[in-house]
């Protein structure tokens, strides 16, 4: 009788903490200013989790070569992106735009490129956002130092 009470204690326990999750997966984000009211369409590529750190700036593209703060980044491209960090982890498509995801042993990078200006123009990041691998907030330079680190180390 006590074996069948505790496993129907865990179960209840197992589904609580599945329905946490699927509460949290619901949770709503702020898009950036940039992003159209126009409602979106999503496809995802692989599996996505909330990214709660958020952090806006505007700079020139940096020389790929040396070393990126999360404020070298605004304004660059796929191609940049790519040959900064390599292939994305995920890329996740909306009407117009475009969420790509960088994962690093410590961290997640989220960036979020948007057409300048008019539709049909290039994508750009315009925003970003990072977090550790339990979804709390994190400062976006450490991470993009980690990824720039991690695609350093593995290149050898």
């Amino acid at each position: 009788m006590s074996f069948m009470l505790s496993f129907n204690r865990l179960m209840g326990m197992v589904a609580t903490g599945l329905m946490a999750l699927a509460l949290t997966a619901c949770a709503s984000r702020t898009l950036p200013p940039s992003a159209s009211a126009a409602p979106a369409t999503s496809t995802v590529s692989t599996a996505q989790t909330p990214a709660p750190a958020v952090q806006q700036a505007t700079a020139t593209a940096p020389d790929t070569t040396e070393s990126a703060n999360s404020k070298d980044l605004m304004g660059m491209g796929p191609d940049q992106l790519q040959h900064l960090f390599g292939h994305p982890q995920l890329v996740r498509s909306e009407t117009g735009a475009e969420i790509w995801q960088y994962r690093a042993q410590a961290c997640v990078l989220d960036l979020y490129l948007y057409p300048q200006e008019a539709a049909g123009t290039p994508l750009r990041v315009t925003y970003l956002e990072a977090r550790d691998r339990s979804a709390a907030s994190l400062a976006a330079d450490p991470c993009v130092s980690a990824l720039m680190t991690e695609k350093r180390i593995s290149a050898l």
